[in-house]
């Protein structure tokens, strides 16, 4: 039941990725699910154990990080 909610939870994510591998804006060679556990990894964790902030900064090093490269 977990394993449904969460994949449900996280397929608009996926579906984002997908549609940016296929327009070149990211690599096709990694999983879009794969993508989007690196990405709101970090997010879920300062959220809810670490409670540092998610401002800017964090979120343009996280997107630097996910995406190989700067934004």
């Amino acid at each position: 039941m977990e394993a449904a909610l969460h994949t449900e939870l996280m397929s608009p994510f996926v579906a984002v990725v997908e549609r940016a591998q296929r327009r070149g804006e990211l690599p096709p060679g990694r999983p879009p699910a794969e993508i989007v556990a690196s990405l709101v990894g970090p997010l879920f964790y300062r959220r809810w154990f670490s409670k540092e902030p998610v401002d800017d900064e964090f979120v343009t090093r996280l997107l630097e990080t996910v995406t190989g490269g700067e934004n």
